[in-house]
């Protein structure tokens, strides 16, 4: 018990750190253990972009790019970011170093204490601030839907009354996706005629399953690198 109060406290205490923020916020329930998996999966996909573009513009892996194409670069990949947060991040890279071509690959790095730079603990901060926004985001409108619907009283929720949150949460979403959905909300029996769940069990379990949905970073960087590569090659037609 002991231990575990110490664990907690230290955690608080240095939540300055994007580590020790992410695991109190585990921990306390606030965002699933998939948000783990996928701020890892955003530094790798950050890294695998940046490569891509060094790869495009030199003609092999350098290492390097520029600092103004890493922010182009930022811009695009981080396209739901607001422009205050961007702005953080580019100051953040400045603080990296002060030459104008940036070995990338050092920014993912880690000391001795397996801390990475300024840059890199920005993006997971930021991360996380998503990740927060939108579980509230989801609670707030699976709990608007059943007061909607006058469910307070009862409790619990079932296929119709999801389906109407879910419309709420992620409106636009295909039958595929809201299928999916369903079933982390009410379980893979959803479609029996009396399938239902207690309404903070179906907010756990769509929160959950928006997380394992929000897989969509690869497409995001591969529309990044087009248009980067439309744009190299304007410039080349410019100069020529």
């Amino acid at each position: 018990m002991e231990m575990a109060y110490n664990l907690t406290y230290s955690w608080h205490k240095y939540s300055r750190d994007a580590d020790c923020r992410l695991f109190i916020n585990m921990l306390l329930g606030d965002i699933p253990e998939e948000a783990y998996y996928q701020q890892q999966k955003v530094q790798v996909d950050l890294l695998d972009l940046f490569r891509m573009v060094d790869q495009a513009a030199n003609g092999s892996l350098t290492g390097t790019l520029p600092r103004r194409e890493i922010r182009v670069l930022l811009k695009g990949y981080l396209s739901e970011t607001q422009a205050p947060e961007l702005q953080g991040l580019f100051a953040a890279l400045d603080q990296e170093g002060p030459q104008e071509i940036v070995p990338y690959r050092e920014l993912f790095l880690q000391d001795k204490d397996l801390n990475q730079g300024p840059f890199m603990e920005l993006v997971r901060h930021q991360h996380l601030d998503r990740c927060m926004a939108r579980q509230q985001h989801i609670t707030d409108c699976i709990l608007e839907a059943a007061h909607d619907r006058g469910l307070e009283a009862r409790g619990t929720m079932n296929a119709d009354d999801l389906q109407a949150a879910i419309a709420k949460v992620m409106p636009g979403m295909t039958a595929k996706e809201t299928a999916k959905l369903m079933a982390w909300g009410l379980g893979p029996n959803w479609e029996a005629a009396n399938a239902s769940a207690p309404t903070t069990s179906v907010v756990d379990g769509i929160r959950r399953g928006v997380f394992v949905a929000a897989n969509t970073s690869t497409a995001n960087q591969s529309k990044v690198v087009e248009l980067y590569l439309v744009q190299l090659s304007a410039a080349c037609s410019d100069s020529s």
